[in-house]
């Protein structure tokens, strides 16, 4: 008999709706009355609506977020968590500002951004959490970074990449089933050691 179901959320548990629908519950609600458990492996960080439906899913288990970077519980409590190393941080900001390319940080607990558009504004909300505003330089100094997240138009510029030694990084590439975000790639770098399924490992 299944256990245990890890379920993954974009473009799995939520659709292009942004939402996770009701038919979805109903499917999750009879397997857990016969007594399967259900565990979150996403990109997503464990804050906003990822942390909102991991509640809902399993509120006394730990869940993987940030593309395995973090594992947590719901309550904010971490279990493992694998930070970016400072020095490559600061590396990944000053490639996004050399080449101008919109980049995010993610902690365990916030989104920085270092200029406020109607695009951040748009992933924020989809997220289901305010993306803050603030040099991130300081961020990075003071605070661990879990995940950098460079957003590129249209297409990849692998090119830019290349700026980037990658050796002691985990890169992913993503997109978006959301309409209003789907003509946008998002590169993101963890720890080396960081992936969803080591951190399934640790479960």
């Amino acid at each position: 008999m299944i256990e245990n179901i890890v379920l993954d959320l974009d473009g799995t548990m939520i659709g292009s709706s942004g939402l996770v629908e009701d038919c979805v519950w109903d499917v999750i609600q009879k397997a857990r009355a016969k007594g399967i458990k259900f565990y979150i492996s996403t990109g997503r960080p464990g804050f906003g609506l990822g942390n909102k439906i991991a509640k809902k899913l399993g509120e006394t288990q730990p869940h993987i977020f940030q593309h395995g970077a973090e594992i947590s519980y719901t309550d904010g409590k971490m279990l493992k968590v694998f930070s970016l190393p400072e020095q490559r941080a600061l590396e990944i900001l000053q490639l996004s500002r050399d080449k101008n390319l919109m980049l995010e940080l993610y902690t365990t607990t916030s989104l920085y951004i270092e200029e406020n558009t109607d695009f951040m504004q748009v992933h924020a909300k989809s997220l289901g959490t305010p993306a803050i505003v603030r040099d991130l330089e300081d961020v990075i100094k003071n605070e661990p970074v879990l995940r950098a997240q460079f957003v590129m138009h249209n297409k990849l510029d692998k090119d830019i990449l290349d700026g980037l030694n990658h050796d002691d990084l985990y890169l992913g590439f993503g997109v978006s089933g959301l309409k209003k975000l789907q003509d946008y790639i998002f590169v993101s770098y963890t720890q080396q050691s960081a992936s969803k399924g080591n951190s399934l490992k640790l479960l």
